[in-house]
């Protein structure tokens, strides 16, 4: 009953956090719904974190009462499996921009990724592998805080969303979105194309748009974009600015050359 009444809370913040940020990018805008925005993803964070830690405590539970002895090695081979698939996903986002479609894919792989190995370290705790595995994510969690925590607050912006700024479909096959995912950072805007299971960015990775040669707009200061035209080198957006002023600005595609 009381899983039930958590996750009937939790769909609902989800759903109302969504139907706010459908109307705040509508014509329908006042400043209550921008208030409401901050407190509903807040909800929406610590939810997913009670939701999460009742989810180890329960896969402890059944550990501790032998249910999952039987599958043992049939776990071993789906975490086995996952953590490829994690890996060759990172793997291809880090040399060619490339990864699963849908902007919350990733972070969805992330997350069970995740909770699948704490399970399965659970599960194997008595092996030695096991220890030394967990030794190994432990130490890698710790060095990624040493340098100013910036690679440990980039996986925490880059897998919850926190990261995401403004994201937009402009096309069918193209969305446009801003992300910043260092805390020392500036904003990258990006346009991503989609290629059916999965999907590439074409990072701007100045943080500007060209307008001419000699001017450019920043990505924090953009509001809303649409989109205009293309050809071989470059696509059209209209961009907004913070301050209301229309530019035309053109994203290169320096990428889909390469």
């Amino acid at each position: 009953m009381k899983l039930r009444t958590l996750l009937i809370g939790y769909i609902s913040i989800i759903l109302l956090w969504g139907i706010n940020n459908i109307i705040s990018g509508s014509i329908i805008r006042s400043k209550l719904l921008d208030l409401l925005n901050y407190p509903l993803m807040l909800a929406w964070k610590v939810g997913t974190i009670i939701l999460v830690i009742w989810f180890v405590r329960w896969q402890y539970q059944q550990m501790q009462q032998h249910k999952f002895q039987r599958y043992r090695k049939l776990y071993f081979t789906y975490c086995l499996m996952l953590s490829f698939v994690a890996g060759m996903d990172l793997l291809l986002y880090s040399k060619y921009k490339i990864s699963f479609v849908g902007y919350w894919s990733d972070c969805v792989l992330f997350w069970l990724w995740l909770l699948s190995t704490c399970f399965l370290l659970q599960l194997f705790w008595k092996q030695l592998w096991a220890k030394i595995y967990g030794g190994i994510l432990v130490l890698a969690l710790i060095l990624s805080m040493l340098p100013m925590g910036i690679i440990f607050f980039g996986i925490i912006l880059s897998t919850t969303g926190s990261g995401l700024q403004y994201k937009k479909q402009i096309t069918k096959d193209y969305r446009f979105q801003i992300t910043n995912y260092s805390v020392m950072g500036r904003p990258v805007a990006c346009i991503v194309i989609n290629k059916g299971l999965f999907e590439q960015e074409f990072p701007n990775t100045m943080g500007n748009f060209n307008i001419t040669d000699s001017t450019d707009v920043d990505a924090r200061d953009i509001k809303s974009v649409t989109y205009l035209n293309e050809n071989e080198d470059s696509i059209a957006l209209k961009a907004v600015t913070r301050d209301t002023v229309s530019y035309k600005v053109y994203f290169y595609k320096k990428n889909e050359k390469e």
